[in-house]
């Protein structure tokens, strides 16, 4: 994602991340009425899911030295860490979305 910053700035990244995000969110909800919606939903969410988890490994200072490193997060770890369950919910949207349109 670093690549956003130079090309848009802080604030235009902020707002393109921030449409994507509310468009797979919406997507998300539309897939309750169309199947097809969904699994696009899905995809958008995991896609983004999957960038932000890779994230993870790379943070600076973000394991506590003090407390021996891995698993001890400091800063915006937790933060990230919530992705990963995110990440999981999608792919199992994701999943539910495809057999429901190979069943109907």
């Amino acid at each position: 994602m670093w690549w956003l910053y130079p090309l848009f700035g802080h604030g235009t990244a902020s707002y393109f991340l921030g449409v994507f995000e509310w468009t797979f969110g919406t997507l998300l909800l539309a897939g309750f009425w169309d199947k097809g919606l969904g699994i696009l939903g899905a995809l958008g969410s995991t896609g983004t899911f999957i960038a932000t988890v890779t994230i993870i490994p790379f943070m600076p200072e973000g394991w506590d030295a003090a407390a021996g490193g891995f698993p001890a997060m400091t800063g915006n770890m937790p933060f990230l860490l919530k992705d990963v369950v995110l990440l999981a919910v999608s792919l199992y949207l994701l999943r539910q979305d495809a057999i429901r349109l190979i069943r109907q």
